[in-house]
């Protein structure tokens, strides 16, 4: 990501480690769900009483869902320049199918033309500038693009998508948590500053060696307590989210590795069969290779163990191979241990196996019934005649 979190010299208050602690702290983000009209009265109301020396500037910018990225805003920033963004609206990737977005999964944003594509983790997202150049917005399905700078290969999906979003973009003088906080003095909008605040305040701790990925985007998905000892559960929790966090590994691939790791699902984010486009929300572990395939691991709604499909996603098909490994509501809520030739489901669903594994992922979608999820996961470990290698 090419703009960091600007918080300034303030320090988290408090730090999310669990996942029971994500579930709480997602009862503070604010949907977007505010109409257009409503959105800019509200705001526009409060930043003509925002006391001076707290915002350089301020806009509004309407970007339609089947508008192909890249808006220019007209905003010129310069490096280390400190912007809040507030988004609400809705966008419709298919009405027949109910497959919507809330704004924080489709909007995002580029400063220049090279650079890093970004998104924010709520409907609000402050940034510093990490470069001079021009704010770009930009709309798109997470994990759509094909280059850091936010090249897509097909414009299909956004010629086809209805709605749209309504973005303000406040620039800051002062501290923007000072800001925002002054603000909120003055009233909010859909919670969306109370929102940003609470974001700006809080501190989610992720496991050392592990990162979203930058075509996904980041999120408030994954935790775990500090320190990170070997057996600490990652906590996962997803809620209208689409997103994955990725270890990454140079492993030799040769027949009869095992991958071993305990989980507890608490809470399956799909209420029904997942190989569906419209139902296709799962939390799973899944070990991803050279040739851009991976083999997802995952705990179904309804699906029979043993089940393998090809992901129902355009861009992830060729890509992406889903083994349900358990099944139903018995057993929520207790830990299992979970061990699998690697070698010999490979084989089995996708073929003739590459020479190295690359990364292990764990997938957290809930966008697509906007249900939610809850899970821990911990003990991964390659296991081979050599010995044990451990990735968490």
């Amino acid at each position: 990501m090419s703009c960091k979190t600007a918080t300034g010299e303030n320090i988290a208050m408090h730090k999310v480690t669990t996942a029971e602690g994500l579930r709480i702290y997602a009862g503070s983000r604010a949907d977007g769900d505010v109409p257009e009209e409503t959105f800019r009265a509200q705001f526009a109301d409060i930043l003509a009483h925002c006391p001076p020396g707290l915002i350089a500037g301020h806009s509004f910018h309407a970007i339609s869902a089947n508008q192909p990225p890249w808006l220019d805003s007209g905003i010129a920033c310069a490096a280390g320049e400190r912007l809040s963004v507030f988004v609400a609206g809705r966008v419709w990737m298919s009405r027949e199918l109910d497959i919507w977005l809330h704004p924080h999964l489709w909007l995002w944003f580029r400063i220049g033309e090279q650079g890093e594509v970004f998104r924010g983790q709520r409907c609000s997202h402050s940034f510093t500038a990490d470069r001079a150049g021009t704010l770009y917005l930009g709309g798109s399905f997470p994990g759509e693009w094909t280059s850091p700078t936010g090249d897509l290969a097909n414009h299909d999906a956004s010629a086809m998508s209805e709605g749209g979003v309504v973005a303000l973009v406040v620039r800051w003088q002062a501290d923007p948590l000072d800001g925002l906080r002054a603000l909120a003095r003055l009233g909010d909008v859909g919670r969306l500053i109370a929102c940003e605040i609470d974001r700006l305040e809080t501190e989610v701790v992720l496991p050392q060696g592990w990162a979203y990925p930058w075509n996904v985007g980041t999120a408030e998905a994954f935790a775990v307590q500090e320190g990170f000892p070997a057996g600490t559960p990652i906590g996962c929790y997803t809620k209208d989210e689409v997103i994955s966090l990725n270890a990454e590994l140079d492993l030799d691939f040769r027949p009869g590795m095992k991958l071993a790791w305990s989980w507890k699902m608490d809470k399956l984010p799909s209420a029904c069969r997942e190989d569906y486009l419209h139902t296709h929300d799962y939390i799973a572990v899944a070990v991803y290779f050279e040739n851009v395939k991976d083999l997802a691991y995952y705990w179904s709604a309804e699906l029979p163990v043993g089940t393998a499909y090809q992901c129902p996603i355009p861009k992830w098909t060729d890509m992406e191979t889903h083994v349900v490994l358990r099944s139903g509501q018995e057993g929520l809520g207790e830990w299992f241990t979970e061990e699998r030739d690697i070698y010999a489901d490979y084989l089995r669903w996708i073929g003739e196996p590459p020479a190295k594994i690359t990364g292990i992922w764990l997938i957290a979608l809930s966008a697509f019934r906007h249900g939610e999820g809850q899970a821990e996961i911990a003990d991964i470990r390659f296991l081979t005649d050599e010995g044990e290698v451990r990735v968490c």
